[in-house]
């Protein structure tokens, strides 16, 4: 299967709003273009739910998807989707997925998720995100048909994060 674009277009309109509850954050986006347009709204929020640092390996990551869309080297999509296979998530650990490079370096995951319920304007669960040690949870819910996974592994620490946490290499994964 392949995705098809039938044309690009111009945006004529483009919002952002975050909602900062005390139980949820809600980001919602919209936009309004001339043409059928290819958009990637999207945030870059890392999630470490351990507290105080550490890293995200311990992590048990779940997303209902049983299919991805390839990915160049540039991990950019290529619009051929798969079957997910190895790359499934289904509640394991994230250290399960990293894989040792012939360099010896660990290589987290870069992919992007075609989400299993697709019914159009139904905002359904994409993703479920749980820490063992701390017992904290995220879920995340869309009504877009797929979801982007990073596992920080090009993390680096050039800056410093809340409480003055320095960010390495898997110290955090956005879903």
């Amino acid at each position: 299967m392949r995705a098809h674009i039938d044309s690009l277009s111009n945006l004529r309109k483009i919002n952002g709003k975050i909602n900062d509850g005390e139980t949820q954050d809600k980001i919602h986006y919209q936009a309004v273009s001339d043409k059928n347009t290819i958009a990637n709204f999207t945030n870059h929020a890392y999630f470490n739910l351990n507290s105080c640092g550490g890293n995200i390996l311990d992590h048990k990551l779940t997303v209902f998807s049983n299919h991805v869309m390839k990915a160049d080297n540039g991990f950019i999509p290529t619009g051929f989707i798969r079957p997910a296979g190895a790359l499934r998530l289904n509640g394991e650990p994230v250290r399960t997925k990293i894989e040792v490079s012939e360099s010896g370096a660990l290589e987290g995951l870069n992919n992007y998720y075609i989400l299993d319920d697709k019914e159009e304007g139904t905002i359904k669960i994409a993703a479920s995100l749980r820490s063992p040690t701390t017992e904290k949870g995220i879920n995340v819910y869309t009504d877009y048909p797929s979801l982007m996974i990073y596992i920080g592994d090009f993390l680096s620490n050039i800056y410093r994060g809340h409480n003055e946490i320095e960010y390495n290499s898997f110290s955090g994964l956005w879903l």
